[in-house]
Formats: structure tokens, sequence, C-alpha cells
């Protein structure tokens, strides 16, 4: 939640991951929420991957 910005995606993300921390949609549904959140703003880290040691992401797809 404090990722910066306030896109549709973010919200929809949110919106799931909160629904599903209640019950009332599956994990799974919150999940791909969520990766089309981080696929769409490239913050998504590949397996395997650690961070930067100043915190900062490098794009998965450099």
């Amino acid at each position: 939640m404090e990722w910066c910005g306030n896109s549709p995606e973010q919200k929809a993300a949110i919106r799931a991951c909160k629904a599903a921390l209640t019950g009332e949609v599956e994990a799974e549904t919150a999940r791909g929420k969520f990766i089309a959140f981080v696929r769409k703003k490239d913050i998504l880290m590949q397996d395997g991957d650690t961070p930067s040691p100043l915190g900062k992401l490098t794009p998965t797809h450099v």
C-alpha cells in the first residue's frame, strides 16, 4: 500500500488483497491482481533475485 501511484491496477490489487484477507475472494484471485499490477509497473522480482543494497530494484527486463 506504500507504493507511490494511484493506477487502476494498483487500486484493484489493493482491493483484491484486502478482500482475500477477509475471505471475500480466493487468495489466487488476489494474487492474480497483484501480479498484474507489479508486471505493469515493472517491479516484479524473479525467483532468486535480491534487492540492491540501497533498496532500489533493477527492472527484470534489463
